[in-house]
Protein backbone atom coordinates (compact mmCIF):
# COMPACT_ATOMS: atom_id res chain seq x y z
CA UNK A 1 0.00 0.00 0.00
CA UNK A 2 2.67 2.54 -1.07
CA UNK A 3 1.44 5.80 -0.96
CA UNK A 4 4.08 7.02 -3.33
CA UNK A 5 2.99 4.68 -6.28
CA UNK A 6 -0.62 6.50 -6.31
CA UNK A 7 0.78 9.71 -6.64
CA UNK A 8 0.28 10.41 -10.27
CA UNK A 9 -3.33 9.20 -10.21
CA UNK A 10 -6.17 11.67 -10.53
CA UNK A 11 -8.27 10.03 -8.55
CA UNK A 12 -12.40 10.36 -9.79
CA UNK A 13 -15.49 11.15 -8.28
CA UNK A 14 -16.26 9.37 -5.83
CA UNK A 15 -19.20 8.55 -3.40
CA UNK A 16 -18.67 8.86 -0.45
CA UNK A 17 -16.69 11.20 0.12
CA UNK A 18 -14.52 11.88 3.72
CA UNK A 19 -17.76 14.01 4.69
CA UNK A 20 -20.19 11.97 3.98
CA UNK A 21 -19.29 9.82 6.52
CA UNK A 22 -21.21 11.32 9.05
CA UNK A 23 -24.27 11.72 7.20
CA UNK A 24 -24.10 8.14 6.68
CA UNK A 25 -23.78 7.48 11.04
CA UNK A 26 -25.93 10.03 11.46
CA UNK A 27 -28.81 8.03 9.18
CA UNK A 28 -27.55 5.10 10.66
CA UNK A 29 -28.18 6.64 14.43
CA UNK A 30 -31.45 7.79 12.77
CA UNK A 31 -32.31 4.02 11.61
CA UNK A 32 -31.63 2.65 14.64
CA UNK A 33 -33.77 4.26 16.56
CA UNK A 34 -36.67 4.40 14.63
CA UNK A 35 -36.72 0.25 13.98
CA UNK A 36 -35.81 0.42 17.88
CA UNK A 37 -39.03 2.17 18.82
CA UNK A 38 -41.60 0.41 17.13
CA UNK A 39 -40.00 -2.89 17.38
CA UNK A 40 -40.39 -2.07 21.10
CA UNK A 41 -43.49 -2.35 21.26
CA UNK A 42 -43.73 -5.88 19.98
CA UNK A 43 -41.83 -7.17 22.99
CA UNK A 44 -44.90 -8.65 24.22
CA UNK A 45 -45.41 -10.82 21.38
CA UNK A 46 -41.56 -11.67 20.28
CA UNK A 47 -38.48 -12.71 22.21
CA UNK A 48 -35.17 -9.50 22.40
CA UNK A 49 -33.43 -11.94 20.08
CA UNK A 50 -36.24 -11.70 17.33
CA UNK A 51 -36.94 -8.12 17.86
CA UNK A 52 -32.81 -7.21 17.60
CA UNK A 53 -32.83 -9.43 14.39
CA UNK A 54 -35.73 -7.79 12.81
CA UNK A 55 -34.25 -4.24 14.22
CA UNK A 56 -30.79 -5.12 12.71
CA UNK A 57 -32.05 -6.70 9.78
CA UNK A 58 -34.32 -3.63 9.05
CA UNK A 59 -32.13 -0.68 10.21
CA UNK A 60 -29.18 -2.03 8.35
CA UNK A 61 -31.01 -2.97 5.01
CA UNK A 62 -32.82 0.73 5.09
CA UNK A 63 -29.41 2.05 5.87
CA UNK A 64 -27.47 -0.16 2.74
CA UNK A 65 -30.55 0.79 0.57
CA UNK A 66 -30.44 4.48 0.74
CA UNK A 67 -26.86 4.92 0.86
CA UNK A 68 -26.47 2.59 -2.41
CA UNK A 69 -28.76 4.32 -4.23
CA UNK A 70 -27.37 7.38 -3.05
CA UNK A 71 -23.89 6.18 -4.74
CA UNK A 72 -25.67 5.37 -7.93
CA UNK A 73 -26.84 8.70 -8.35
CA UNK A 74 -23.57 10.61 -7.22
CA UNK A 75 -21.62 7.93 -9.65
CA UNK A 76 -23.88 7.17 -12.51
CA UNK A 77 -23.72 3.50 -12.04
CA UNK A 78 -22.76 1.27 -9.54
CA UNK A 79 -22.99 -2.64 -8.25
CA UNK A 80 -21.65 -4.99 -5.60
CA UNK A 81 -18.09 -6.35 -6.57
CA UNK A 82 -18.92 -9.82 -5.42
CA UNK A 83 -16.69 -11.48 -7.59
CA UNK A 84 -15.77 -15.44 -6.80
CA UNK A 85 -12.83 -15.61 -4.65
CA UNK A 86 -10.42 -18.63 -5.49
CA UNK A 87 -10.12 -21.56 -2.80
CA UNK A 88 -6.75 -21.15 -1.75
CA UNK A 89 -7.58 -17.20 -0.48
CA UNK A 90 -10.59 -18.33 1.54
CA UNK A 91 -8.38 -20.98 3.16
CA UNK A 92 -5.72 -17.92 3.68
CA UNK A 93 -8.55 -15.69 5.03
CA UNK A 94 -9.42 -18.54 7.51
CA UNK A 95 -6.36 -19.10 9.35
CA UNK A 96 -5.58 -15.18 9.13
CA UNK A 97 -8.59 -14.40 10.84
CA UNK A 98 -8.16 -17.42 13.36
CA UNK A 99 -4.97 -15.80 14.16
CA UNK A 100 -5.57 -12.66 14.40
CA UNK A 101 -9.30 -13.85 16.74
CA UNK A 102 -6.29 -15.18 19.15
CA UNK A 103 -3.81 -12.37 19.13
CA UNK A 104 -6.99 -9.45 19.60
CA UNK A 105 -7.96 -11.26 22.38
CA UNK A 106 -4.52 -11.23 24.22
CA UNK A 107 -4.57 -7.23 23.35
CA UNK A 108 -8.31 -7.17 24.80
CA UNK A 109 -6.97 -8.89 28.36
CA UNK A 110 -4.97 -5.33 28.44
CA UNK A 111 -7.57 -3.36 28.36
CA UNK A 112 -9.69 -1.49 30.99
CA UNK A 113 -12.36 -4.16 31.74
CA UNK A 114 -16.03 -2.75 30.24
CA UNK A 115 -18.88 -1.69 33.54
CA UNK A 116 -21.25 -4.30 34.71
CA UNK A 117 -24.28 -2.35 33.55
CA UNK A 118 -22.57 -2.45 30.06
CA UNK A 119 -21.71 -6.06 30.09
CA UNK A 120 -25.36 -7.09 31.12
CA UNK A 121 -26.65 -4.84 28.37
CA UNK A 122 -24.42 -7.12 25.96
CA UNK A 123 -24.89 -9.98 27.59
CA UNK A 124 -28.88 -9.45 26.93
CA UNK A 125 -28.35 -9.21 22.99
CA UNK A 126 -25.89 -11.55 22.50
CA UNK A 127 -28.29 -14.69 23.14
CA UNK A 128 -27.89 -18.34 22.30
CA UNK A 129 -30.07 -18.85 20.21
CA UNK A 130 -30.77 -19.36 15.98
CA UNK A 131 -31.78 -15.36 15.37
CA UNK A 132 -28.92 -14.30 17.60
CA UNK A 133 -26.80 -16.41 15.71
CA UNK A 134 -28.04 -15.32 12.05
CA UNK A 135 -27.51 -11.49 13.17
CA UNK A 136 -24.52 -11.77 14.93
CA UNK A 137 -22.74 -13.92 11.78
CA UNK A 138 -24.69 -13.90 8.84
CA UNK A 139 -26.49 -10.66 8.67
CA UNK A 140 -23.53 -8.63 10.22
CA UNK A 141 -20.98 -10.19 7.68
CA UNK A 142 -22.81 -9.14 4.59
CA UNK A 143 -24.84 -6.20 5.68
CA UNK A 144 -21.40 -4.81 7.20
CA UNK A 145 -19.62 -5.33 4.88
CA UNK A 146 -22.05 -3.64 2.05
CA UNK A 147 -21.70 -0.70 3.65
CA UNK A 148 -18.36 -0.54 5.18
CA UNK A 149 -16.26 -2.21 2.03
CA UNK A 150 -18.50 -2.64 -0.75
CA UNK A 151 -20.15 1.20 -0.37
CA UNK A 152 -17.86 3.25 1.67
CA UNK A 153 -14.53 1.99 0.96
CA UNK A 154 -15.14 2.02 -2.28
CA UNK A 155 -16.03 5.60 -2.87
CA UNK A 156 -13.37 6.50 -0.61
CA UNK A 157 -10.30 4.60 -2.72
CA UNK A 158 -11.66 6.88 -5.82
CA UNK A 159 -11.68 10.07 -3.82
CA UNK A 160 -7.86 8.94 -1.77
CA UNK A 161 -4.86 6.73 -1.48
CA UNK A 162 -5.70 3.58 -0.32
CA UNK A 163 -4.29 4.11 2.79
CA UNK A 164 -6.38 6.81 3.71
CA UNK A 165 -9.38 5.20 2.24
CA UNK A 166 -8.99 1.87 4.47
CA UNK A 167 -8.21 3.96 7.76
CA UNK A 168 -11.27 6.22 7.34
CA UNK A 169 -13.61 2.85 6.02
CA UNK A 170 -11.95 1.08 9.57
CA UNK A 171 -12.87 4.18 11.56
CA UNK A 172 -16.07 4.66 10.62
CA UNK A 173 -16.67 0.32 11.31
CA UNK A 174 -15.41 0.88 14.51
CA UNK A 175 -17.73 3.75 15.30
CA UNK A 176 -20.93 2.33 14.64
CA UNK A 177 -20.43 -0.67 16.70
CA UNK A 178 -21.06 2.14 19.58
CA UNK A 179 -18.97 0.34 21.88
CA UNK A 180 -15.90 1.48 23.27
CA UNK A 181 -14.26 -1.68 24.47
CA UNK A 182 -14.53 -3.30 20.61
CA UNK A 183 -13.19 0.07 19.17
CA UNK A 184 -9.56 -0.56 19.26
CA UNK A 185 -9.93 -4.38 18.08
CA UNK A 186 -12.63 -3.48 15.68
CA UNK A 187 -10.70 -1.27 13.82
CA UNK A 188 -8.09 -3.47 13.57
CA UNK A 189 -9.74 -6.08 12.21
CA UNK A 190 -11.40 -3.11 10.09
CA UNK A 191 -8.06 -2.69 8.50
CA UNK A 192 -7.54 -6.20 7.68
CA UNK A 193 -11.14 -6.42 5.80
CA UNK A 194 -10.58 -3.03 4.02
CA UNK A 195 -6.90 -4.40 3.02
CA UNK A 196 -8.36 -7.59 1.85
CA UNK A 197 -11.20 -5.65 -0.06
CA UNK A 198 -8.46 -3.35 -1.55
CA UNK A 199 -6.43 -6.50 -2.58
CA UNK A 200 -9.09 -8.33 -3.90
CA UNK A 201 -11.94 -6.21 -5.73
CA UNK A 202 -14.00 -8.12 -4.13
CA UNK A 203 -16.37 -8.39 -1.34
CA UNK A 204 -16.04 -11.89 -0.69
CA UNK A 205 -13.33 -12.40 1.20
CA UNK A 206 -14.42 -9.56 3.76
CA UNK A 207 -17.71 -11.10 4.14
CA UNK A 208 -16.00 -14.43 4.66
CA UNK A 209 -13.13 -12.68 7.76
CA UNK A 210 -16.41 -11.06 9.23
CA UNK A 211 -18.23 -14.61 9.25
CA UNK A 212 -15.66 -15.87 10.98
CA UNK A 213 -14.43 -13.45 13.25
CA UNK A 214 -18.07 -13.32 14.43
CA UNK A 215 -18.82 -17.27 14.61
CA UNK A 216 -15.70 -17.63 16.71
CA UNK A 217 -16.69 -14.77 18.98
CA UNK A 218 -20.41 -16.18 19.06
CA UNK A 219 -18.85 -19.98 19.73
CA UNK A 220 -16.38 -18.74 22.40
CA UNK A 221 -19.45 -17.37 24.21
CA UNK A 222 -21.83 -20.06 23.83
CA UNK A 223 -18.68 -23.26 24.74
CA UNK A 224 -17.80 -20.64 27.96
CA UNK A 225 -21.46 -19.36 28.89
CA UNK A 226 -19.55 -16.38 29.42
CA UNK A 227 -20.06 -13.22 26.69
CA UNK A 228 -16.52 -11.74 28.43
CA UNK A 229 -14.88 -14.82 28.02
CA UNK A 230 -11.20 -15.03 26.73
CA UNK A 231 -8.98 -17.96 24.80
CA UNK A 232 -6.60 -17.73 27.43
CA UNK A 233 -9.95 -19.20 29.49
CA UNK A 234 -9.36 -22.21 27.34
CA UNK A 235 -5.97 -22.92 27.66
CA UNK A 236 -4.60 -25.54 30.37
CA UNK A 237 -1.76 -22.72 31.72
CA UNK A 238 0.09 -19.97 30.83
CA UNK A 239 2.71 -21.45 28.98
CA UNK A 240 0.63 -23.32 26.44
CA UNK A 241 -1.55 -20.22 26.28
CA UNK A 242 2.28 -18.27 25.03
CA UNK A 243 3.01 -20.92 22.47
CA UNK A 244 -0.32 -20.48 20.93
CA UNK A 245 -0.14 -16.77 20.77
CA UNK A 246 3.68 -17.46 19.26
CA UNK A 247 2.02 -19.64 16.73
CA UNK A 248 -0.89 -17.30 15.94
CA UNK A 249 2.07 -14.76 15.25
CA UNK A 250 3.89 -17.25 12.73
CA UNK A 251 0.55 -18.10 10.98
CA UNK A 252 -0.98 -15.01 10.86
CA UNK A 253 2.43 -13.06 9.22
CA UNK A 254 2.31 -16.39 7.12
CA UNK A 255 -0.70 -15.84 5.45
CA UNK A 256 -0.55 -11.78 5.21
CA UNK A 257 2.54 -12.54 3.19
CA UNK A 258 1.12 -15.55 0.64
CA UNK A 259 -1.79 -12.89 0.31
CA UNK A 260 0.05 -9.94 -0.40
CA UNK A 261 1.60 -11.67 -3.05
CA UNK A 262 -1.42 -11.09 -5.20
CA UNK A 263 -1.29 -8.35 -7.65
CA UNK A 264 -3.63 -6.07 -6.17
CA UNK A 265 -6.15 -4.23 -8.76
CA UNK A 266 -5.56 -0.81 -10.47
CA UNK A 267 -7.80 2.73 -9.33
CA UNK A 268 -9.19 1.98 -12.79
CA UNK A 269 -11.02 -0.82 -11.34
CA UNK A 270 -12.82 1.07 -8.51
CA UNK A 271 -13.77 3.53 -11.24
CA UNK A 272 -16.09 1.20 -12.80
Amino acid sequence: MDESEDSSISFSRGYPRLSGLWIIFLLFISFSLVFGFFLGLLTPYLSLSWINLLGYAGSMGCLVWVVFVWKKKEEGAFRFAFFRPRGSDLLMVTLMTLASGILLDAFSGWMPPAPEWFERLYASMMQMDLPSFITVTFLAAFLEEMLCRGIILDGLLKNMSPAKAIFWSSFFFALMHLNPWQAIPGFLVGLLMGWLYWKSGSLWLPVWMHFINNGLAYALTWYTGNDSASFKDLMPGGSVYLLVCIASVCIFLLSFKMLSEKKHLSHETFRK
